[in-house]
């Protein structure tokens, strides 16, 4: 009686390691290498675009001569994000009083940011601290650090008007004296 036995691949020196990334909105997954010809591997839970930590199983098959070849486990962590945000423009403002609301407003927001203030909209003579917050994709990014700047409305200067004395020889009417160019509003 001839008994011909399953053979075992060697997998030794598979390789299907811990990963770890950044967020950066791209599909991310782990690959085995290192595994015999003739072998195929499929996937479960990989592909992976959002944060957080998944755990992803490889499934070998191989020809049917050989043995079962037992699946492998590797962690797939995707990190948090930060926000580029050196190009957001937020800084002090100096004007002067106009009788309209004055604002700092910060430019140059990364797609997705949105911006909220706080003691900004002010019209009165003053020194003001603006503070902006910033919210964005908080599932994926980190928090993003408020901003401060100092709104200034200065003194408006009054010129080209006048108001002058004269002499007036009585006569028994009124006598005015008048303010002379355009008063601002």
């Amino acid at each position: 009686k001839l008994t011909i036995n399953k053979a075992t691949y060697d997998m030794s020196q598979v390789v299907f390691e811990d990963k770890t990334v950044v967020y950066n909105e791209q599909k991310h997954s782990i690959t085995a290498t290192n595994f015999a010809e003739g072998i195929t591997a499929t996937y479960e839970n990989n592909e992976q675009t959002d944060v957080g930590t998944y755990t992803v199983t490889v499934k070998f098959v191989g020809n049917k001569n050989y043995n079962t070849i037992e699946n492998k486990t590797a962690t797939l962590t995707i990190n948090k994000a930060t926000y580029d945000m050196s190009n957001v423009n937020f800084s002090d403002k100096t004007v002067t009083y106009n009788g309209q609301a004055q604002s700092i407003l910060a430019t140059n927001l990364p797609l997705g940011v949105t911006a909220t203030y706080e003691n900004n909209e002010k019209t009165d003579v003053g020194e003001y601290t603006v503070t902006v917050s910033f919210t964005g994709d908080s599932k994926n990014y980190n928090a993003i650090e408020d901003k401060t700047a100092k709104l200034t409305i200065i003194k408006a200067s009054v010129s080209g008007i006048s108001f002058s004395g004269k002499s007036f020889t009585y006569d028994s009417t009124k006598k005015n004296l008048a303010i002379e160019g355009n008063l601002p509003t």
